[in-house]
C-alpha cells in the first residue's frame, strides 16, 4: 500500500461511530464540542448512507489532497485510505478504530442533508475494529502524529515513518471482526 495517498483522521473514542443505532457519543479531549459535532461529526462516520457509501468528516475546512497525489484543479483524490484513530477512554493512547479504503477524500467540505462530510467511500471497504482489537498505537509528540487532528502517510519530506508503517502493515493482513457488517461482533 503507498503510503502517499493515506491519511490518518484523529476522532473522539467511540464504540461503533455511526455502524450501530446504539451509536452513543464521542468520549475524550478529542471529540468536537463544536457547531460540526451537532449533527455532522464522527459519530456518523461509519454509517452506511442508502447509497452504499459512508461519508466521513476530518476536521479541517480544506485538505491539501495535492498531498495524496491530487493534481492542481481536482476536487478529490479517488484511491485513498482514510485511517481513523482516537484516544481510548481510559487515557493509555490513541489507536487505530478503522479505516476506508478506496476512499475520494474531497479537497473542500460538502453537505448530504444536514451532514457535513469531506470523504467518501464504499461501505464495503470500511472496516471498523472492535474495541479489544484497536491495538495498532499511534505515537503523539516528535516523531509521533502530534498535536493534529490529521496527518498524511508521508511527511513533507517524502519519508513514511516507522508508525505508518506498522498501521499499514496491520491494515493489509487484517482479516477479523469488523463492526461495520457485524455490529455484535466481539
Amino acid at each position: 500500500m503507498d503510503a502517499e495517498r493515506v491519511i490518518f483522521n484523529r476522532l473522539g473514542w467511540m464504540r461503533y461511530y455511526g455502524a450501530h443505532p446504539e451509536n452513543g457519543e464521542p468520549v475524550g479531549k478529542e471529540s468536537r464540542k463544536d457547531e460540526h459535532a451537532i449533527d455532522t461529526g464522527e459519530k456518523g462516520n461509519f454509517k452506511a448512507g442508502s447509497d452504499g457509501r459512508c461519508r466521513g468528516l476530518i476536521h479541517k475546512e480544506r485538505i491539501n489532497i495535492g498531498r495524496l497525489g491530487a493534481l492542481p484543479g481536482e476536487s478529490g483524490r479517488l484511491g485513498s485510505l482514510v485511517v481513523s484513530i482516537a484516544p481510548d477512554a481510559e487515557g493509555r493512547g490513541q489507536f487505530v478504530v478503522g479505516w476506508q479504503a478506496r476512499a475520494n477524500v474531497l479537497r473542500d467540505r460538502h453537505k448530504k442533508g444536514s451532514r457535513s462530510y469531506n470523504y467518501e467511500a464504499p461501505i464495503a471497504e470500511a472496516v471498523l475494529l472492535p474495541i479489544e482489537l484497536r491495538t495498532i498505537e499511534i505515537p503523539r509528540g516528535p516523531g509521533g502524529m502530534g498535536q493534529t487532528m490529521f496527518a498524511f502517510g508521508k511527511s513533507t519530506d517524502g519519508t513514511v515513518r516507522g508508525w505508518v508503517r506498522d498501521a499499514l502493515a496491520f491494515i493489509e493482513g487484517y482479516d477479523g471482526p469488523n463492526l461495520v457488517t457485524d455490529p455484535d461482533a466481539a
